[in-house]
C-alpha cells in the first residue's frame, strides 16, 4: 500500500498544481484510498505513521513541505 500512495502522490505532483491545488488533489485522490484499504484492514500506528511520512516525505522531494 505504501507503494500506491507514493505513486499517487508522484502522479499528482507531476501535473505541476500550486500548493493549495496538490492539497486538496491528495485529499480527493490519494486519502479516500488510503481509507479504503483501512477499513478493509487492520493497521497499526506505526503503519499509519510510514504511509505519513511517505506523503511527506514525497511532499519534502519537491520542496512543498517544510522540514518539519
Amino acid at each position: 500500500m505504501k507503494s500506491e500512495v507514493a505513486k499517487r502522490v508522484k502522479l499528482l505532483e507531476s501535473t505541476e498544481r500550486n500548493g493549495a491545488n496538490l492539497i486538496s488533489a491528495i485529499n480527493a485522490e490519494v486519502i479516500p484510498f488510503a481509507a479504503s484499504s483501512i477499513n478493509v484492514c487492520t493497521f497499526n500506528n506505526r503503519e499509519l505513521n510510514e504511509l505519513d511520512q511517505v506523503v511527506k516525505g514525497e511532499l519534502r522531494s519537491k520542496n512543498m513541505l517544510g522540514n518539519q
